[in-house]
């Protein structure tokens, strides 16, 4: 598997905040989203969460394609559809995405920062074909947001 820096796959200095927030940690955990991943139609209002908290992204792939999730704004996502594009057969690996094999289940702690505004842009791909963009998630971030109520910590399903 090859690693890639971060600042390869996203114009984010490594070090910097991102724009949409930083990996979570699991005992920070305060709320949880579900997201079906074989919708075909992405819901018509961004997902508010309360700034600063947070949120386990629990994705679920029913379908029978791969698929690769990831998080970021708009002009990060199509400098990575670019990418996925030159490369299909390239391994990423950075905290703001995971790949879903058909049948399975994966998810993204993260805490969203104050301004946070941007989507989950889930790819598919079938054997021997390239990425492509199937289902957009956005979400925003609001203060005045309140979190449902605590979700207990747990390890991250295999």
């Amino acid at each position: 598997m090859q690693k890639d820096n971060m600042a390869n796959l996203h114009p984010h200095d490594p070090s910097a905040t991102a724009e949409a927030g930083l990996k979570g940690s699991i005992r920070e955990l305060r709320q949880s989203v579900s997201i079906d991943t074989s919708a075909t139609e992405p819901a018509t209002d961004p997902t508010v969460l309360p700034a600063g908290v947070t949120v386990r992204l629990a994705l679920a792939n029913p379908g029978e394609q791969r698929q690769l999730a990831v998080l970021g704004n708009a002009d990060e996502l199509q400098k990575l559809e670019k990418q996925l594009g030159r490369a299909p057969d390239k391994h990423y690996v950075a905290p703001y995405l995971v790949y879903l094999d058909p049948g399975q289940g994966a998810q993204l702690i993260w805490r969203f920062s104050p301004s946070a505004s941007c989507q989950l842009q889930v790819y598919t791909r079938g054997a021997r074909e390239p990425w492509r963009p199937h289902l957009t998630h956005r979400f925003s971030t609001s203060a005045a947001s309140t979190a449902l109520p605590g979700v207990a910590p747990t390890e991250p399903q295999s």
